[in-house]
């Protein structure tokens, strides 16, 4: 029953950590993939993915990411 609660508890408090952030990242844009010409489409959606899911818009560095049609001009591609 002591690990019930534990578990519990800590479940409990990841969920009051995260606050929604999980929630609420926006939403990923692959249709953007089709005007990129440098990579094929799967590529593109995979950095699109990885992007999204660590917070791309938050990164120190960004410039070019989503929004240059070639993906090697963004930053660390």
């Amino acid at each position: 029953m002591k690990r019930f609660y534990r578990i519990s508890a800590f479940l409990f408090i990841l969920l009051f950590a995260l606050n929604g952030t999980v929630i609420a990242r926006p939403a990923l844009q692959t249709d953007f993939c089709q005007t990129v010409t440098d990579i094929p489409r799967a590529e593109c959606e995979a950095l699109a993915a990885f992007y999204a899911s660590t917070g791309g818009d938050g990164w120190n560095v960004n410039s070019g990411w989503l929004t240059d049609t070639e993906a090697a001009s963004w930053y660390g591609v």
